[in-house]
């Protein structure tokens, strides 16, 4: 998976691979219906992230794990 910190153009982290979370991500691209089981959570910057199958990138940002 690509860093999302090239994209965000940000300082780069302590743990910049963060915490791998399980669970049904799917794609925020319009028209892509893929569906992974994998996301990385970066705790520093509250991001969690993700890959589809197709490429695309997807992220939620200000995302917490209680």
């Amino acid at each position: 998976m690509r860093s999302p910190f090239l994209e965000l153009q940000r300082e780069p982290l302590e743990n910049p691979q963060g915490e791998e979370v399980e669970g049904s991500f799917s794609c925020q691209e319009r028209g892509c219906n893929s569906t992974v089981s994998n996301a990385r959570y970066l705790e520093e910057v509250q991001i969690l992230t993700w890959e589809c199958a197709e490429g695309h990138i997807n992220r939620i940002e200000g995302f917490h794990i209680g």
